[in-house]
């Protein structure tokens, strides 16, 4: 029998090592690979404002029309659902106007605060553009899109004004690396075109994800999004769900007449909240429920109950209370700096949900023309509607807002004529430091017209935190 040489030897050596590797890729990540999950961090949106702004003020020099805007809006709790909004609206050499606007939604039908690798979500887009006859014309067309990093695009739709489409598709989580972003994209041609993107932002976290409890009934005993609503105390498999909505809350009652802190007290689900407005008020609190983007508080102090929904991009909280008379809101900040107490949150970070006057003038005119305003603000989002004259049984004028958003003290919306003129009317404007509002306008009523605008909400009466 012959013996194996130093030469055959090593040639065995290095085939065995060879399969070894290949066996170790077939097998997905070694062994000693620490397990870990995206955890979402946000979302963001391009191009920026500020970038689109720069050709608008060029053409309105000129005395031309251009506006372009684009927004977007996501909430991870849930349903993964969210929306990219674009807006464009110019005008030809003829001074002719061309309005055009695209929405594409998408949910996911699962929690997106947390990815695993090798978890497949499912995406469902819809596409809706809406646009003047002129831009209807053309025909304006648009396309909504969906894709993770550099990867191709998973879902595509393509639609035209008053033609809506919708699409499908799977992304296949993977694992590694340091960040992962979803892009969801928007893009349409008219008289021109404008094209922007939402971001959603994770970053990799080593360890095992954290799990969100089962969603109950909210009978007491029972559990709700993981917390035990007889004590206010986490669920033990459910840790990681108290850090949510973070610490402390900045927390504003009807339209900023109180403002207030709710601070948690570690390892629980128990707030200490302190009020100030006409009188500094003190409670406790218990987050009884966390239901996808639903949350429910009791109170010690009055035994009632608030309820909120949180915004789509995480941020804030919105809704109303058991001792509430119709018309009152609350709003929270998730996360908020408490070092003030409570007491100098503007009231830029109001919610502007409620009726008011505003007061519109015309190319400089001295009279206004004042029309009764009811406002609903959902985190970043606005709507509402509003008829002219202010207080008249049989308006000779209603619009309707279609799309608008509230950003700091910035306050956008557009507007459709639904009583009176076939016109749209685009509103900007911020909130002042006393809770007034004052800005410009713009509409197509038969050509371009422009203005100005004010406005003040309408006062609320008793305080709640009472």
């Amino acid at each position: 029998m012959r013996t194996m040489g130093w030469f055959s030897r090593q040639r065995l050596s290095l085939v065995l090592a060879a399969m070894a590797v290949l066996i170790g890729m077939a097998a997905g990540q070694p062994a000693s690979a620490a397990p870990g999950y995206w955890r979402f961090t946000g979302y963001s949106t391009t191009p920026p404002q500020s970038q689109l702004d720069e050709p608008a003020r060029a053409m309105r020099a000129m005395g031309r029309t251009h506006e372009a805007r684009v927004s977007g809006a996501f909430q991870p709790a849930g349903s993964g659902a969210g929306t990219v909004d674009l807006y464009f609206k110019n005008d030809d050499v003829d001074r002719r106007i061309y309005l055009t606007t695209l929405k594409f939604s998408f949910t996911a039908g699962v929690d997106m605060r947390v990815l695993t690798p090798g978890q497949k979500i499912h995406f469902n887009g819809v596409l809706v553009m809406g646009g003047n006859a002129l831009s209807k014309a053309l025909p304006a067309k648009g396309s909504g899109t969906i894709a993770a990093g550099n990867g191709d695009y998973f879902v595509t739709t393509n639609g035209a004004i008053d033609q809506s489409a919708s699409g499908e598709g799977d992304l296949l989580i993977s694992a590694g690396g340091d960040t992962l972003t979803i892009h969801v994209g928007g893009s349409m041609g008219a008289w021109g075109g404008l094209a922007g993107r939402m971001d959603l932002n994770y970053e990799w976290v080593a360890g095992p994800p954290p799990r969100f409890g089962p969603v109950g009934d909210g009978a007491a005993g029972g559990q709700t999004g993981g917390i035990d609503n007889q004590a206010g105390q986490p669920a033990a498999d459910t840790a990681d769900n108290r850090d949510l909505l973070g610490s402390p809350l900045q927390v504003s009652e009807l339209g900023g007449r109180w403002r207030g802190v709710w601070t948690r007290r570690p390892g629980t689900y128990t707030y200490d909240a302190v009020w100030h407005g006409e009188s500094d008020v003190t409670d406790i609190l218990h987050l009884r429920s966390f239901n996808g983007n639903q949350v429910v508080f009791t109170r010690d102090g009055n035994g009632g109950t608030y309820t909120g929904t949180i915004s789509r991009d995480g941020h804030s909280i919105s809704g109303t209370a058991s001792w509430y008379q119709p018309g009152w809101t609350w709003t929270a900040q998730i996360g908020g700096d408490s070092g003030n107490g409570g007491r100098s949150n503007d009231d830029a970070q109001a919610g502007l949900t409620g009726g008011c006057r505003m007061d519109f003038v015309y190319n400089g005119q001295s009279n206004p023309y004042p029309y009764a305003v009811t406002l609903s603000q959902q985190g970043a989002s606005l709507a509402g509607s509003g008829i002219y004259p202010a207080g008249a049984a049989k308006p000779q004028y209603a619009w309707t807002v279609g799309s608008g958003s509230v950003s700091g003290d910035q306050v956008t919306f557009t507007a459709t004529y639904t009583l009176g003129v076939q016109a749209t009317m685009q509103v900007t404007g911020r909130i002042t430091s006393d809770g007034a509002m004052q800005g410009t306008w713009t509409d197509d009523y038969g050509g371009p017209r422009q203005g100005t605008w004010t406005a003040r909400r309408s006062e609320m009466e008793s305080p709640p935190p009472r």
